[in-house]
């Protein structure tokens, strides 16, 4: 037939994300690269795949400081790295420009 020949666009499958890791006794649920996110998002909070929803969590840099903030869902997979507030890089007193990385625990 006239133009089976010719290739036509296909919808992609959607693939399920794997879901993020259920937290340890102590409320570990893994390690992140972090870098700066959107500078006017104010507050103190780290934007992860390492949570489904919203919740209180702490997060402990390699130095050993550690932040109690608020954990966003960003939907993307446990290991695609985060993103943290402005307010908490200058809390625990991280560069700007550097990328962190970060043990990330639920309460």
């Amino acid at each position: 037939m006239p133009g089976d020949d010719v290739m036509r666009p296909r919808a992609r499958q959607e693939q399920a994300r794997p879901a993020p890791p259920a937290p340890a006794a102590d409320g570990f649920v893994g390690e992140t690269l972090a870098g700066l996110g959107a500078p006017g998002e104010t507050g103190l909070w780290l934007r992860t795949g390492l949570v489904a929803e919203t919740t209180r969590g702490r997060i402990v840099t390699e130095a050993g400081r550690s932040l109690t903030l608020e954990l966003r869902a960003s939907g993307a997979e446990p290991g695609a790295g985060s993103q943290i507030s402005l307010m908490a890089m200058q809390s625990l007193g991280l560069a700007f420009g550097q990328l962190a990385t970060l043990r990330v625990y639920v309460d």
